[in-house]
């Protein structure tokens, strides 16, 4: 499952590797695009959508940042996870870096969110998730695997 998959970016190169991704996207035009790449997906919020399928693994990359609640969505990922299944999310952090994305985001009129690697730890382990891995990306991103224990 691709959280906020936008037009298919990482769901194609899941697909190239041999998997069958499925999307989520608030916007329309984002999976009108994902599906002309041949990639089934759905208008939806991860924070309050429910699917009729649960997937092995979750991607979150770049989603967070606009979500409304931390916890809101990482409840909705779980709910679409299968128990061992796993969870990548790629998100910026509370760093210079990171402020400079914000700052970048405010001059376009959009408002995003920062998070430190406690706020993140804090909410998957409410949501019975196991940090596997936790390792900064560049300058702005941190990656996090965790897997489903309950």
């Amino acid at each position: 499952l691709d959280v906020g998959c936008g037009s298919g970016y990482y769901s194609l190169i899941i697909k190239k590797a041999g998997a069958n991704p499925f999307g989520i996207d608030i916007s329309k035009e984002m999976i009108y695009n994902l599906n002309k790449n041949k990639i089934q997906g759905t208008v939806g919020n991860i924070e309050n959508i429910k699917l009729s399928k649960k997937f092995d693994k979750v991607l979150c990359a770049g989603i967070l940042e606009f979500v409304k609640g931390l916890d809101n969505a990482l409840k909705g990922v779980k709910i679409h996870l299968k128990k061992g299944g796993k969870v990548i999310i790629l998100y910026p952090r509370k760093s210079l870096g990171g402020y400079l994305y914000k700052i970048f985001h405010l001059f376009h009129g959009i408002k995003i969110k920062l998070f430190s690697e406690k706020e993140i730890k804090r909410s998957l382990n409410k949501y019975d998730f196991k940090i596997l891995e936790s390792r900064k990306s560049n300058i702005i991103t941190t990656c996090i695997k965790a897997v489903l224990i309950r």
